[in-house]
């Protein structure tokens, strides 16, 4: 099962102090689907992972999520990583915490050989950083 573990028990956040716990998720319970470039062709990888999760403890809110892929043979040099941050939004009069910014960052081989990666070939890095804005309430 996933392991959460508390880290030194509070980290100052975006809002002021949080509450920050680690984890980790085994290959076989993974259900992080990750799409491998093979070539023309891809292949879909449940890597195991491990990530953080930052709570106010005021409130019990979310204010960060990150998701670090743990690749095994033979996709060991692929590296993924996703971090959310949530803050305080105001829409329509009323304060709700939503996403504020989110990064994300691939790590893949350019080639393949075959149904394998050419492990000789150089490392392509992609990067998305986004900033959510411009909330609108809808009712």
């Amino acid at each position: 099962s996933p392991a959460l573990v508390l880290l030194d028990g509070h980290l100052q956040g975006l809002n002021g102090i949080e509450a920050v716990f680690r984890y980790a998720v085994s290959q076989e319970q993974s259900g992080y689907v990750v799409t491998i470039p093979l070539g023309a062709r891809t292949h879909q990888v449940d890597p195991a992972y491990h990530g953080e999760i930052a709570i106010d403890p005021n409130t019990g809110s979310i204010m960060r999520i990150t998701v670090v892929s743990n690749f095994q043979y033979p996709y060991q040099r692929a590296y993924t990583a996703i971090a959310v941050e949530y803050g305080n939004v105001a829409i329509g009069g009323t304060t709700y915490i939503c996403p504020v910014k989110s990064v994300a960052i691939s790590r893949m081989p350019t080639a393949a050989v075959g149904d394998e990666f050419d492990y000789a070939a150089p490392l392509q890095t992609q990067m998305n950083d986004v900033a959510f804005i411009e909330y609108h309430l809808f009712r």
